[in-house]
């Protein structure tokens, strides 16, 4: 039911294949598998005992400047910049 008070994050080779193969076995997708400005892809899940699972990979090497920027953009497109 997601009552539980822990989140458990954890890296994966595959995020998508990972996801896949939890909801194949009863967990259920809070937030599907998407890439990150800080060069992760995660997804979040809920398995069927209620636990909720943060999964992720590593997709890309960024410096700090990147995430600088990137989270600028992400910020500027919200405010509508």
């Amino acid at each position: 039911d997601g009552s539980s008070p822990v989140v458990i994050f954890v890296y994966v080779a595959d995020v998508d294949r990972a996801v896949e193969r939890a909801v194949a076995e009863g967990a259920r997708i809070l937030l599907p598998a998407q890439d990150q400005f800080w060069g992760d892809r995660t997804a979040r899940i809920l398995d069927p005992s209620g636990h909720v699972w943060t999964v992720a990979s590593r997709i890309e090497e960024t410096t700090e400047e990147d995430r600088v920027k990137r989270w600028s953009a992400i910020q500027d497109r919200r405010e509508g910049s």
